[in-house]
């Protein structure tokens, strides 16, 4: 129902003109029920003033013109009609009380939905209020939780850095500094090899050096929970020395020389191609490891020094690990975990690749290679050259100059001088 004048749709007669609107139908009705009512008792009225006498009225018959069997016909009648009207009220009954059930229910229903309503707005009054208690009480827990995670973690860290310096410690990782300011790290008494001269290097002192530094990562990596790129297989069953290999391929990659570089290269390419993929590996290991715990790498000439980079993470100077040490690890499910989104943008700007350093290690070992090479051809042409003066010994005169006698002469005129260089 629309009002014309307020233009709204409602149940409820809200103005005059509403309440017009909706009595005017029920005002219709009851003229025309009234009409009606008037015309029927009219009607009755005259029916009654013209009514024949009992005997002429059509239809109705007279009992005592009747048989026993029509008695008896209409007495049956009757009974069924009366039973019939029983079961009727009966069923009407039933109806009734099944209505004053169904009225009592409602009732019920009504008075719980009060009480619900009621229980609902009291509850509503002071949701909020006990809302934004809830919320300031999570928010201090959370706090003390974290307070206590950090001290957790704290403590985590600095027993991590304490295991790492020992280990560093007793494995002899040390730094000397020589005369002429050249610096050496050594592992176990015996001096890391630098990547510029693994050529020179003494197979058996890289063959130890880099066995010890397997095992120190290996330790630093357990005690960190870190887990490396590249694994480190230690000796066993089936080797007797460490290896590396990727995650892909299980092709080990050799850390032990059983030659020269430069021997080795000649005689075996294959294992000369491992081993220098084997040190190159190695030597992501410690870069990486070095930035997780917070030491910065920045390019591949500082990645190829496994030795300077182990010892200035794990001693640094004497003073042990710095303060960020063991706060990453693949082994913390809270902050610090490497696996996570944390950890993927702490390596993912990381822009040193294995293949560079297999790359810039090839260069250096291959000129170091070349290098050995011209200084084996000059001592054989050196050796040539003392071939050819024959009974004679090289001696050094009175201004610096180098020449020859002849051994069969030992004194005299006979003495032959060379120049310098001859």
């Amino acid at each position: 129902m629309q009002c014309d004048i307020c233009e709204r749709e409602s149940l409820r007669m809200c103005c005059s003109p509403c309440a017009r609107h909706t009595l005017w139908p029920l005002r219709y009705d009851t003229i025309l029920r009234t009409s009606e009512k008037v015309a029927a008792e009219e009607k009755i009225n005259a029916y009654l003033t013209a009514k024949p006498p009992e005997a002429a009225r059509p239809g109705v018959k007279d009992l005592s013109a009747l048989d026993g069997k029509e008695v008896k016909s209409l007495r049956v009648q009757t009974e069924e009609s009366k039973l019939i009207i029983s079961k009727i009220m009966e069923e009407n009954d039933k109806v009734r009380t099944e209505i004053d059930e169904a009225k009592e229910r409602i009732a019920a229903l009504k008075e719980l939905n009060k009480s619900r309503k009621l229980t609902f707005h009291e509850y509503n009054k002071g949701l909020r209020d006990r809302r934004v208690v809830a919320l300031e009480n999570i928010q201090k827990e959370t706090k003390r939780t974290r307070q206590r995670w950090n001290i957790v973690q704290t403590k985590i860290a600095d027993a991590r850095s304490y295991l790492c310096y020992e280990a560093a410690s007793l494995y002899g990782l040390k730094q000397r500094r020589r005369r002429g300011g050249i610096i050496e790290y050594f592992i176990g008494g015996n001096s890391i090899p630098s990547f510029q001269d693994l050529a020179v290097h003494p197979p058996i002192l890289t063959t130890t050096t880099f066995g010890h530094l397997c095992n120190l990562l290996m330790l630093i990596s357990d005690y960190c929970g870190i887990k490396l790129p590249y694994e480190i297989v230690l000796p066993g069953k089936h080797s007797q020395y460490p290896s590396i290999k990727t995650p892909n391929n299980p092709l080990s990659r050799l850390v032990h020389l059983d030659s020269p570089l430069t021997d080795l290269f000649r005689e075996n390419s294959n294992d000369y191609t491992l081993f220098l993929e084997g040190a190159s590996m190695l030597a992501y290991n410690i870069a990486w490891l070095c930035l997780t715990q917070g030491m910065e790498i920045a390019n591949v000439e500082e990645a190829m020094h496994p030795g300077k980079n182990l010892y200035t993470l794990l001693i640094g100077g004497g003073h042990g690990p710095s303060s960020n040490f063991g706060r990453w690890s693949h082994a913390t499910t809270g902050g610090g975990f490497l696996g996570g989104k944390e950890g993927y943008l702490l390596t993912r700007e990381w822009n040193i690749d294995l293949r560079e350093i297999v790359k810039k290690l090839e260069m250096i070992v291959h000129g170091q290679n070349m290098k050995l090479e011209w200084d084996l051809v000059e001592e054989v042409v050196g050796e040539d050259e003392e071939e050819t003066f024959s009974g004679l010994e090289k001696v050094s005169t009175k201004r610096g100059t180098q020449g020859y006698r002849n051994v069969s002469e030992p004194t005299g005129w006979t003495k032959v001088r060379a120049k310098a260089g001859s």
